[in-house]
C-alpha cells in the first residue's frame, strides 16, 4: 500500500501483450514507464479581427509510451516485441498496477523502437517505444 494519499507504488507493475500467431501471452517487468497520455492538437481559429490567438481542441492523439526494461535476449516478452516490430503487428497490451481498484490500463499498440543501451559498470537496458493506436481504457481487475 502507498505511504501517502493519492499515490501508487510502481513495484509489482507488469506490462502484458496479447498472444500473437502461434504464441502465448507474455509479460515484462519494467524499470520505468512514461507516456500513456492522449494530447489533443490545438486548432488555430484566429482571424484578422482577433486580438489574441484563438484555439479549439482537436481530437486527442493516442500518442506513444516508453517502457524501459533490463535487456534479456531470452525473455519471451522482449522476443515478442522484436517479432511485432519485424511483422509490423498491432496487439493489445495490458498494464497492471499493484494497487487501487481501477488498476488496469488496456490499449492497442505497435512497436516503434526497441533501443538498446549499455555503459561501463552498468547492465544493458532496452527502451521500448510503443505507438498507441487506441485510447487507454482504465478498468478494475
Amino acid at each position: 500500500m502507498s505511504t501517502q494519499a493519492n499515490t501508487t507504488i510502481f513495484k509489482g507493475s507488469l506490462l502484458a501483450v496479447s498472444a500473437g500467431a502461434g504464441s502465448t501471452a507474455s509479460t515484462g517487468a519494467m524499470i520505468k514507464v512514461s507516456g500513456l497520455s492522449a494530447p489533443a492538437s490545438e486548432i488555430n481559429i484566429s482571424t484578422a479581427a482577433s486580438t489574441i490567438d484563438q484555439f479549439v481542441l482537436g481530437l486527442p492523439d493516442s500518442g506513444d509510451a516508453t517502457f524501459d526494461f533490463f535487456l534479456d535476449m531470452d525473455n519471451t516478452f522482449q522476443v515478442q516485441m522484436e517479432l511485432m516490430r519485424t511483422g509490423q503487428e498491432t496487439r493489445t497490451f495490458t498494464l497492471t498496477l499493484p494497487e487501487g481498484t481501477i488498476n488496469t490500463l488496456t490499449f492497442d499498440a505497435f512497436v516503434i523502437d526497441a533501443n538498446i543501451t549499455g555503459a561501463v559498470n552498468d547492465v544493458y537496458k532496452m527502451s521500448l517505444v510503443l505507438g498507441l493506436s487506441t485510447a487507454v481504457v482504465r478498468t478494475a481487475v
